[in-house]
């Protein structure tokens, strides 16, 4: 707990908003793209069946 202490207090802040800034903006983008592959994935999977 001590060593995670002076971590925190060597970074001041700045890192922690970095982190929150972070996870609000690209994880609904990463999310996202994700999504989108699956979709194409399945679509192409989808398609290999019916040609069969």
């Amino acid at each position: 707990m001590e060593n995670f202490n002076i971590l925190d207090q060597n970074t001041g802040g700045g890192n922690n908003n970095y982190i929150k800034f972070f996870w609000k903006e690209r994880v609904p983008i990463l999310l996202f793209l994700i999504l989108i592959v699956a979709i194409m994935h399945f679509s192409v999977f989808f398609l290999a069946l019916l040609t069969r």
